[in-house]
């Protein structure tokens, strides 16, 4: 694997130091990454988590006289990890603790040149940083980091085929079949057995994992497996828009298609937002998020253009007027995290506007016919109240003096539950 050199080189005076993380909160942090975050990602054993972090912060009395410093290796790792819970574990100020985690990375940064070794040790350096690209896609490319782990595992042969996701595997078969650039629209019909098989297929994945979580008696993994059903939620609904929308091979769709995809993209947009503010511990990958919500939204959008007498039919007018919210929420919610997504929400505003006004004045125009009846509100979708705005660019490496009270970790409760 060749020397990465497409991670950001930063100045020592826009790094964090460790030195700035508390004891408690440093082992806070480290439980959060070891017993919720690397269990699901498991790029360390444990025991190669530990070592790094006593090396930087229970320094041996022997070491201190020497003024023997952490190697690179510890320094690098420990910052990340750090960095990635975090940004996980924040309930409050997200954006604060956003920016301390961006100085912890960059401090990483400034050892990443010797954990480029072209073995496995390399790989996993190279992972952790892109698993905290994945939840601050602005300190990286993630294109490029992505690349690079790829051909490491070519290198040194790691390409097994039978162990691709399951639900990865379905949305490569869709995206091989539906979305290629280069074939002719055609009729659907020829498509429908194939489509069928595939929500069969989805379906059936999403039902192992809640038959699974069901049957785990473990209460301990109680909250791992509430993640994987989340994950399971938005998996299936997201596969379901990309089934159903509208697509290059499929360009026009069947409404009944089209509203089947609507419903998916409010889902995926909620099951979003339900991760976003999940417990501290629980990953939050933005880019994810955002590229999911915001492909869903444009699914959404083309259905209300299309299905407006389905939805006039069914629907009381300020349920579709509110619909949309789903989406600029989870877009608030994430933009705390990641300010770039704010881009996302002022597109889809622009889109969505025309649209909105378009069926406002098609409701209007019907409801004043005579021997129009309203339909009965569904109540297929709660409200959910816009999240919180802050700063985004406030107390930018403002290191807190109480690193517990400012971001909401509940420290205190983690530790008194350990007592003997």
């Amino acid at each position: 694997m060749q020397e990465n050199n497409n991670l950001p080189t930063s100045s020592h005076s826009s790094t964090l130091p460790l030195t700035s993380i508390t004891l408690p909160v440093a082992e806070f942090l480290l439980e959060t990454y070891t017993k919720r975050i690397n269990p699901q990602y498991p790029i360390y054993s444990t025991i190669d988590v530990l070592q790094p972090f006593n090396a930087v912060f229970h320094r041996t009395a022997a070491s201190r006289a020497l003024l023997t410093e952490p190697s690179h290796r510890e320094t690098y790792i420990v910052s990340l990890i750090m960095a990635i819970s975090l940004s996980t574990a924040a309930r409050h100020k997200q954006a604060h603790a956003q920016s301390l985690a961006t100085g912890l990375f960059k401090t990483a940064v400034q050892h990443a040149q010797k954990m480029w070794t072209n073995d496995l040790a390399s790989l996993q350096a190279l992972l952790l940083a892109m698993q905290y690209a994945f939840l601050n896609p602005d300190v990286a490319n993630l294109t490029i980091l992505t690349g690079f782990a790829s051909e490491a595992c070519i290198d040194m042969a790691w390409t097994p085929k039978k162990g691709i996701c399951d639900v990865e595997k379905l949305e490569s078969d869709i995206m091989n079949v539906l979305y290629p650039s280069y074939t002719q629209a055609e009729d659907s019909l020829t498509l429908e057995p194939w489509i069928a098989k595939m929500e069969k297929s989805i379906e059936e994945w999403q039902r192992v994992i809640n038959v699974a979580a069901a049957c785990s008696e473990d209460e301990s993994k109680r909250s791992l497996w509430d993640e994987l059903k989340l994950y399971g939620k938005i998996g299936y609904n997201y596969v379901l828009v990309c089934l159903f929308g509208p697509c290059p091979r499929l360009p026009t769709r069947s409404r009944p298609d089209l509203l089947k995809a609507f419903a998916a993209s409010v889902c995926v947009a909620s099951a979003y937002h339900d991760q976003a503010n999940s417990a501290g511990g629980h990953i939050k990958y933005v880019f994810n998020s955002c590229y999911h919500t915001f492909s869903s939204a444009i699914v959404f959008l083309e259905t209300l253009r299309v299905c407006r007498d389905d939805f006039f039919q069914s629907y009381i007018f300020t349920e579709i007027e509110n619909s949309p919210d789903c989406f600029a929420t989870l877009f608030s919610a994430t933009a705390e995290r990641w300010p770039a997504v704010s881009r996302c929400s002022q597109e889809l505003q622009q889109r969505l506007q025309p649209i909105k006004d378009d069926y406002t004045n098609f409701v209007f125009e019907r409801a004043s016919n005579a021997g129009y009846e309203m339909p009965v509100q569904n109540g297929r979708r709660d409200d959910v109240d816009d999240a919180d705005k802050e700063n985004l660019y406030e107390n930018y490496y403002d290191v807190p003096y109480d690193w517990n009270v400012e971001f909401g970790f509940g420290i205190d409760d983690v530790f008194s539950n350990q007592a003997p």
